[in-house]
C-alpha cells in the first residue's frame, strides 16, 4: 500500500507544546469518563505525546469506548482540527477550507489498476461491439490533481503524478476513445469552482465543462445520428442553497463547535427543459428510432448519477440527443457497467453510443473500496 500524503515538516517545539496541552486536556477528559479508565486506555508518556503516538492510540480507543460518544467526538474533532488542522481518518484538510478524500492519496492497486481497467474495458467493448454500440470513456481527474494548490501541508504522492497520463496512454493504445477532462476542468476553475471545497464531487460548472468536452470528442468521432430536431434544451439555475459536503462527515463538530467548520459550499441547482426552436420537423429521435430507442447511455458513478450536478443533462444538451442515465451512487464505475451488460437496458434502448465515466481514483483503489468506500 502506498503511504498517505506526507505532511510537510513542522517545528518540533510548537508541536510538542500543543501535544502536551492536548494530552493534558484529553487526559482530564479520559479520567473523568469511566469508559476510558482501565487497560484499554493508552499509556501516557512524554515520548508518546511528543511523537503523536498517544493521540493516535487515544483516538482509536476514544471511538469505541466513550460513553458520551457524540459530544466527546465533537470535542476531540474540535481539538485536533483546531490545534493540528486535521480531521478524522478519511479526510485531509488543506488550505482555504478545502477538504480532500484520503482515497486520492492511497493507492493499493497503483501497479495493477491500469491493466485491470483495460481488461474491464476490453470486456465491455466486446459486448458492445456485438450490438454495434460505440464506447467512449471519460476519466474524471482526482480533485487533488485539479486543486493541488490547496493541499497545504500535504503533497501529491510522486508515484501518482503520472497516473492519469499512463491510464490514458494504455487505454488509447488498446484502441479506446478516451476523453481527457483535465484541460477543461483546469480552465473553468478560473471562472467558477470546478469541484466543491467540502465535497468529493464536481460542481455544476465542472460538470458542464466536462460534458462539453465529451460532446466535442463524440462529434469529432462522427457524432450522433439520431439527434433531436426542432427543439433544444435550455438550462436555468435556482437560488443558491447550502450544500452539506460529503467530506464534512469526517469533520464531526456538532453544533457546539460548528463555528470552527469550513464555510459551507453553496449550490445553485441546474434545471433543464426542452423548448421548440421552430426548425426541423417532428419529434426528433422518436421519429427516427421509435418510442423505445435512445441513442446514448451514460454509465458511471455519482458524478453522473447525482442530479444535483446536472452532468447527465448537460451531456444530453451538448450531444443534442436523448440519453438514458444508468449510473449508480456508491457502486464505483465497474459494477454499473456490469449491470448494463447483463441487464435488459441495452436491448430496450438500442443505443448508438455508451459513455462510461470513470473517476481515476477508482482505478487505484481496492475493488471493495471502489464498490463501497467513501460515500460518493
Amino acid at each position: 500500500m502506498q503511504d498517505t500524503a506526507k505532511a510537510m515538516s513542522k517545528s518540533g517545539k510548537p508541536a510538542a507544546v500543543l501535544g502536551v496541552v492536548l494530552g493534558a486536556a484529553l487526559l482530564t477528559l479520559g479520567l473523568a469518563n469511566p469508559a476510558m479508565r482501565g487497560e484499554d486506555a493508552p499509556a501516557l508518556t512524554f515520548d508518546t505525546v511528543f511523537h503523536g503516538k498517544w493521540a493516535e492510540a487515544f483516538s482509536a480507543v476514544f471511538d469505541k469506548k466513550l460513553l458520551i460518544r457524540d459530544p466527546s467526538t465533537h470535542a476531540w474533532t474540535a481539538a485536533t482540527y483546531g490545534l493540528f488542522h486535521e480531521g478524522r481518518d478519511g479526510v485531509l484538510a488543506g488550505t482555504d477550507s478545502w477538504l480532500f478524500t484520503k482515497e486520492e492519496f492511497e493507492a493499493p492497486r497503483l501497479s495493477t489498476g491500469i491493466a485491470d481497467t483495460v481488461a474491464e474495458a476490453n470486456s465491455a467493448r466486446q459486448a458492445l461491439d456485438a450490438r454495434g454500440v460505440r464506447l467512449v470513456i471519460a476519466i474524471v481527474p482526482a480533485k487533488a490533481r485539479i486543486y493541488g494548490e490547496h493541499l497545504g501541508g500535504y503533497r501529491w504522492p510522486a508515484e501518482q503524478s503520472g497516473f492519469y497520463d499512463a491510464l490514458l496512454s494504455e487505454l488509447r493504445g488498446a484502441g479506446f476513445t478516451v476523453v481527457d477532462l483535465r484541460p477543461s476542468l483546469l480552465a473553468v476553475k478560473a471562472e467558477a469552482p470546478a469541484y466543491f471545497r467540502t465535497d468529493t464531487h464536481w460542481t455544476p460548472a465542472g460538470a458542464q465543462a466536462a460534458a462539453q468536452t465529451i460532446a466535442a470528442e463524440v462529434e469529432a468521432a462522427g457524432g450522433i445520428k439520431a439527434q433531436r430536431q426542432g427543439e433544444e434544451m435550455r438550462v436555468t439555475y435556482g437560488p443558491a442553497q447550502v450544500l452539506n459536503g460529503d467530506l464534512m462527515t469526517f469533520l464531526p463538530l456538532g453544533t457546539t463547535f460548528a463555528a470552527m467548520a469550513p464555510p459551507a459550499d453553496s449550490l445553485s441547482l441546474p434545471a433543464f427543459a426542452y423548448v421548440e426552436t421552430g426548425s426541423g420537423g417532428g419529434d426528433g429521435a422518436g421519429d427516427l428510432l421509435g418510442d423505445s430507442a435512445t441513442p446514448v447511455i451514460l454509465v458511471g458513478t455519482s458524478y453522473s448519477a447525482d442530479e444535483r450536478w446536472g452532468f447527465a443533462k448537460f451531456l444530453e444538451k451538448d450531444l443534442g440527443a436523448d440519453l438514458v442515465n444508468v449510473a449508480d451512487k456508491g457502486a464505483g464505475p465497474f459494477v454499473p457497467m456490469d449491470k448494463l451488460l447483463t441487464g435488459g437496458t441495452l436491448a430496450e434502448a438500442a443505443p448508438e453510443l455508451v459513455i462510461w465515466e470513470i473517476p481515476e481514483r477508482y482505478v487505484w483503489m481496492r475493488p471493495s473500496e471502489a464498490e463501497g468506500g467513501i460515500k460518493q
